[in-house]
């Protein structure tokens, strides 16, 4: 019996060895190169197969592209093949694909209609709510009262722009509604220097969905509802920028639009220091103008070549201060005067620029 066991044993080496010698090279030198995997060819090879994760390929050259593969991260390993000869598969080569794709310049909403930007090189558009998919886009526009979409629901509106290669790039969020326009418009004044929050009169009480501004919904925490008033908090609304802005509340019955005109009664004034000392290099000065102008400077000579004003900065040149040192080199201070004015009301000011002494 035990040499009977050993008999048996010497046939499967033997039979291993002469499998082992029948087998062909795997490839190798198998390397990452510009969207493709490439190996050297094997003497005899009739054909390769690759394994990319889970996925085998057959072909008959030596190299493979993966240019119609998503972003992501590949095992990758190879194998030759002569007639009915198989090689071992190749050790794993990891191929990371991590394409830069060109992102939406922009998504705008009128009316009905949402716009968007072409991107090269992509295949499809498709438009979602959320992470549901609620059809394809032909062109660049969509008119959004073509779909069948839901009454009285807020819809969170995504375009995405899909490659050849499976990615997706998402546009921002761009809020639509189908609430029932209440043709309501409560009209109001808010002047943003002189008070934290916001009241608004409502005509009558309502229960609120949702409250919208500058395409963002407001969350609940920062508004509340006393009666017919609603009052938004410094976090919800509290624009910089004078003129029109509107808000949008989306109701139990419908669409309420709030017009507000936001103004700033504060005076033009030096935000910045009055007093600098002189370093022999320009000096900076800010202003808040709060809808105001800069009219001027003035004192000790100096011309509208000596100073230039933008976006609300002041810049006096060095060339003004070493020209008046030049004429009195003992002059320890150079005082400006600046005049500002808003709604014809004029305010002035002075700098004071110290000059060290040695």
């Amino acid at each position: 019996m035990k040499r009977i066991l050993i008999m048996i044993l010497i046939s499967l080496v033997l039979v291993s060895c002469s499998n082992d010698n029948q087998r062909i090279s795997y490839p190798e030198n198998i390397r990452y190169v510009n969207e493709s995997v490439l190996w050297d060819t094997v003497e005899d090879a009739t054909s390769y197969s690759i394994k990319i994760n889970h996925t085998v390929h057959t072909l008959t050259d030596a190299s493979f592209s993966l240019e119609n593969l998503p972003n992501g991260t590949y095992d990758v390993r190879i194998r030759s093949h002569k007639d009915d000869l198989l090689s071992y598969f190749s050790p794993v080569l990891k191929v990371v694909l991590n394409r830069t794709y060109q992102t939406f310049e922009f998504v705008t909403l009128e009316d009905d209609t949402l716009s968007f930007s072409e991107i090269d090189g992509v295949s499809s558009y498709v438009l979602f709510h959320g992470e549901i998919e609620l059809g394809t886009i032909q062109g660049h526009t969509i008119d959004l009262s073509t779909l069948s979409l839901s009454l009285n629901q807020l819809y969170e509106l995504r375009v995405a722009a899909i490659y050849p290669t499976t990615d997706i790039i998402f546009s921002d969020t761009i809020y639509y509604h189908t609430y029932l326009n209440l043709d309501i418009l409560v009209e109001t004044t808010f002047d943003h220097t002189e008070v934290d929050h916001l009241d608004i009169q409502l005509n009558s009480l309502v229960v609120i969905d949702y409250v919208l501004y500058h395409n963002e919904i407001i969350p609940a925490s920062l508004y509340e509802l006393h009666e017919n008033v609603l009052t938004l908090e410094h976090d919800a609304f509290h624009p910089t920028e004078e003129g029109t802005h509107y808000i949008y509340i989306l109701t139990s019955s419908g669409l309420i639009t709030i017009k507000i005109n936001v103004i700033n009664q504060s005076n033009p004034r030096l935000s910045s220091n009055d007093s600098v000392n002189y370093n022999n290099d320009d000096l900076t000065f800010t202003f808040e103008l709060n809808g105001g102008l800069f009219i001027g400077l003035s004192g000790n000579t100096i011309t509208l070549d000596d100073y230039q004003f933008s976006d609300q900065t002041l810049i006096i040149k060095s060339s003004f201060v070493e020209r008046l040192l030049l004429e009195n080199p003992s002059r320890q201070t150079i005082i400006l005067v600046y005049q500002l004015s808003k709604n014809n009301n004029i305010t002035m000011g002075f700098i004071f620029i110290n000059i060290p002494q040695d």
